[in-house]
């Protein structure tokens, strides 16, 4: 792979959800930035660590609900073996029950899967950047 090519994109990240259709609808919005690059996907927790091990992504956007292991797991154990990985977590439930959970396990931020595209736009550099979106 030429390296040059990639030099364009300053975001990499990591799209982790068992739902093959949801990884696909995100890989698709994120494509439409010119400063983000989709590096890998995982179906599962469990295989997000090992990707994220050899891709080094930037941004882990991360499900929590995941057979195997799921997203709030995987996510401690992400920040263990890789302390500056930047995870947001996405989900259906926008409970608040679930943020304290997100931030408790050391995510960056914490956003509901109804929100616009811009807003995931805007959510994954903030994240990239060091801030946290709860």
């Amino acid at each position: 792979m030429d390296d040059s090519a990639d030099t364009k994109f300053h975001i990499r990240i990591l799209i982790v959800d068992d739902h093959k259709f949801v990884r696909e609808g995100i890989k698709a919005v994120i494509k439409q930035e010119s400063d983000m690059l989709v590096v890998a996907e995982a179906a599962s927790g469990a295989e997000a660590i090992d990707l994220a091990r050899v891709c080094t992504p930037d941004v882990i956007l991360m499900d929590i609900k995941m057979p195997e292991m799921d997203g709030m797991e995987a996510t401690m154990h992400l920040l263990r073996e890789i302390p500056s990985a930047r995870i947001l977590i996405l989900s259906q439930h926008d409970d608040q029950q679930y943020k304290q959970h997100a931030k408790q396990v050391g995510a960056a931020g914490f956003l509901n899967k109804k929100t616009t595209v811009q807003n995931l736009q805007g959510a994954i550099r903030i994240v990239a950047r060091g801030g946290n979106l709860f």
